[in-house]
């Protein structure tokens, strides 16, 4: 009778170890300042990674800051619109609305382009401050992929993340990343 129920006891006492280990622990409270970054961080690490890369001065460095914030300001409002026209299209595709869908669809068109101008102006001012020296580090970085991607607006950089001035085929040759 003893080693049916030290038997018992050892299994039940390895099970609730096993359970123990299982259970999740709470995730800790965010930090302030520690969940997602807002635009003024995101372009302030921007600017501190291609100042690495580039090896910018330090007027070179303000004037970028100057250029993305300015950019990221006309595109702040232009996302808030498209993600209103988004979850309009998503309810015209459900409703098979026909008429809706195209007029929100070249709406979408519009506030891309928009988009594109606005981060592609920010892009060109960059490069027009930079020396020969770094437009060609820039060009490099391009070549073995790294671009503007990373270092550039969201996924796939800005436009000269793929087709920037000095790209082959000449600004505007190259395809277009669509954002989040």
């Amino acid at each position: 009778m003893k080693k049916p129920i030290t038997a018992f006891l050892l299994i039940c006492t390895f099970a609730t170890t096993l359970l123990v280990a299982q259970t999740p622990t709470p995730s800790p409270t965010p930090t302030p300042g520690r969940g997602r970054p807002n635009a003024a961080q995101m372009i302030e690490r921007r600017v501190q990674r291609l100042t690495t890369l580039l090896n910018l001065t330090s007027d070179q460095q303000q004037q970028a800051i100057n250029f993305f914030t300015t950019a990221a300001n006309t595109s702040g409002p232009l996302m808030t619109q498209m993600r209103t026209l988004r979850q309009t299209l998503r309810t015209a595709i459900q409703n098979n609305d026909l008429n809706t869908i195209t007029q929100t669809a070249t709406q979408i068109g519009t506030l891309m382009g928009q988009l594109t101008a606005a981060r592609s102006t920010a892009e060109a001012q960059f490069y027009n401050i930079l020396t020969p020296d770094q437009r060609e580090k820039l060009g490099a970085l391009r070549g073995r992929g790294r671009g503007m991607g990373g270092i550039g607006f969201g996924p796939g950089g800005g436009p000269m993340g793929f087709d920037g001035p000095g790209a082959s085929g000449g600004p505007g040759q190259g395809p277009h990343h669509g954002g989040r």
